[in-house]
């Protein structure tokens, strides 16, 4: 799944490598659609951090992805979901190293926030 500014650049240089079993994922498509393809993933390869964050909310184990394009930002947000999901996410990884090792890389599912993290969550959001 990538970043909906990498997508093209992606299935111009990977499509054809990709193996069978696989599926690319549009962040343009019908939100249901992906959400409904994430949720129904092993894994899922992403350099999109909204992508891994739906990965975290289905509790599909997930592998970060070095983006092939410049994608906008200096990476604090990805950062910060780390630090809240109670554990990082593989990688980032080059595609063509997973392609050429695919057994070789697993994806780490989401921890469950502790009380602490969510009642501080709670209580910065300023719509309450």
């Amino acid at each position: 799944m990538p970043h909906f500014a990498a997508y093209q650049k992606f299935r111009d240089t990977f499509a054809s490598d990709l193996p069978k079993y696989w599926t690319v994922i549009s962040l343009l498509d019908d939100p249901k659609e992906i959400t409904e393809r994430i949720a129904g993933s092993d894994l899922v390869i992403s350099n999109s951090l909204h992508g891994l964050i739906v990965t975290d909310a289905y509790d599909v184990p997930s592998i970060g992805l070095h983006p092939d394009v410049k994608i906008k930002g200096d990476g604090f947000k990805f950062g910060d979901n780390f630090n809240f999901r109670g554990a990082p996410i593989a990688g980032p990884f080059d595609l063509k190293d997973i392609l050429s090792r695919p057994s070789d890389f697993s994806g780490t599912p989401a921890e469950t926030p502790s009380e602490k993290t969510i009642q501080q969550l709670v209580k910065a959001f300023p719509f309450r």
